[in-house]
């Protein structure tokens, strides 16, 4: 592994066929990703009980809160530099561990005001141990994004997938034994240390000691403000989860959280892969106008027509699909389910804005775009909650809709794209989606 090819300026040359090669390689690892977390959803479902669901989740909410900051951002500025020293990386890499462990150490502290948040003791312990896989996930983050800066995707699909299939082994064969919520733990805590495991052997650079002076500032201010937008979208996300929780119980929350879980399935299958590749392509082309918003817009329209109209069928058969898969315990969830899809029609090409803004070193933006988008889910959530679950989940499809065009014309004046180009794109996917979403409405 030469120096140059890891820490220098890439080649620019052929860029959209880098991102099609990618991007095939990355949905190939997203799908083999996405069988596993079927097959696990499946056999887990049932062989726990939402109770065990609805506990975990519980803990998640803070977990996941605290995993958001693991990175401070650095991983993607990491990508987003045109040109990288091993002491910057170095630097950042040593950055990264300490913050980890300090989270990891305050999650440990706080696990008691946690459990007597939710009124239930067994939260002491699994917080605490939902700790390790921050930690191990935390020693691969720059390997991770050197990885993607030089657009290896296969070396990182082939990490992911394995990494993904041990965690899921193992928790199977505790559920089976009798782990009961623990299997869900375990799996992670598997996942995690296998995946970094893998990374590290993929990818054999080692951290030098810490230096002074690297340069790292200006890739410090880039991942605060990440940091910052990501906290806030994490609150406005998890807000639903967590009032649920406080207010109904285990119970209300299980059959929301798994509802939710089915939801982002396939979104995530789409979004992440494609995100991961052109966030390199694009920051490599920020400088030609031209080149980068026909690019931009090409895999707009893309995404469209892959995911509105696929996931408006959801309002049609996402309660028969998930009692037939899970049993009958899972009805409710299934209902949910349903009108959950109609605050997912427009997700994944609105969540496409946010690489206009770090392809192009505008995180500042992004934060000012978080608190405006953010305030109105939470606020939506807190009015539906009078309603339970089936109120939360009709808020969070009101407000989805509400901040969409909003959410496009911010980015869109922040990175001088067309937004009328960025309709055009979505014109014919966006009708068909509403029709078949409309179509639910007679039919059920």
């Amino acid at each position: 592994m030469s120096k140059n090819t890891v820490f220098e300026k890439l080649d620019t040359s052929d860029m959209h066929g880098r991102s099609k090669r990618g991007i095939a390689v990355s949905m190939s690892a997203q799908g083999a990703r996405f069988c596993l977390q079927i097959g696990s959803t499946v056999v887990l479902g049932r062989l726990l009980t939402p109770s065990d669901y609805g506990l975990v989740g519980m803990a998640a909410v803070v977990i996941n809160l605290v995993a958001m900051f693991k990175d401070a951002g650095l991983a993607q500025a990491t990508v987003q530099r045109e040109v990288v020293t091993p002491a910057q990386i170095s630097t950042l890499f040593w950055i990264n561990l300490g913050l980890v462990l300090v989270l990891a150490l305050l999650v440990g502290a706080s696990a008691p005001l946690i459990a007597w948040i939710y009124g239930d003791s067994r939260l002491v312990g699994l917080t605490v141990v939902l700790t390790v896989p921050i930690i191990a996930s935390g020693l691969s983050i720059q390997h991770r994004a050197l990885l993607e800066r030089n657009m290896r995707f296969i070396d990182i699909a082939r990490a992911e997938v394995l990494g993904m299939a041990f965690g899921v082994t193992v928790g199977i064969f505790c559920a089976l034994h009798g782990a009961a919520y623990w299997s869900l733990v375990i799996m992670q805590i598997a996942m995690a240390f296998s995946t970094t495991l893998i990374l590290w052997a993929l990818f054999p650079w080692r951290p030098r000691r810490w230096q002074r002076g690297s340069g790292v500032r200006s890739m410090l201010k880039f991942g605060a403000n990440l940091t910052g937008f990501n906290f806030i979208n994490y609150f406005a996300r998890n807000a639903d989860k967590f009032l649920l929780g406080k207010f109904y119980g285990a119970q209300a929350i299980g059959q929301y959280s798994l509802a939710y879980r089915f939801l982002m399935l396939p979104l995530s299958q789409i979004n992440a892969p494609i995100s991961r590749v052109l966030l390199p392509t694009l920051s490599r082309i920020q400088n030609d106008q031209e080149a980068y918003s026909e690019l931009f817009l090409k895999y707009v329209q893309r995404i469209g027509w892959l995911t509105i109209i696929p996931i408006s069928l959801g309002t049609l058969i996402g309660e028969p699909l998930i009692v037939l898969l899970l049993g009958e315990q899972w009805r409710e969830a299934g209902g949910l389910f349903e009108i959950l899809t109609i605050a997912a029609l427009f997700q994944p090409v609105s969540n496409l804005t946010g690489l206009l803004y770090t392809s192009r070193g505008l995180t500042n933006r992004l934060l000012q775009w978080g608190l405006v988008g953010s305030s109105i889910t939470v606020i939506g959530f807190i009015v539906g909650l009078n309603w339970g679950t089936r109120g939360v989940a009709i808020a969070y499809a009101s407000t989805s809709l509400l901040i969409t065009i909003p959410c496009w014309w911010w980015a869109c004046r922040c990175c001088n794209i067309s937004l009328g180009s960025v309709f055009r794109k979505l014109l014919l996917p966006s009708l068909g989606g509403l029709l078949v979403a409309g179509a639910s409405v007679f039919l059920v």
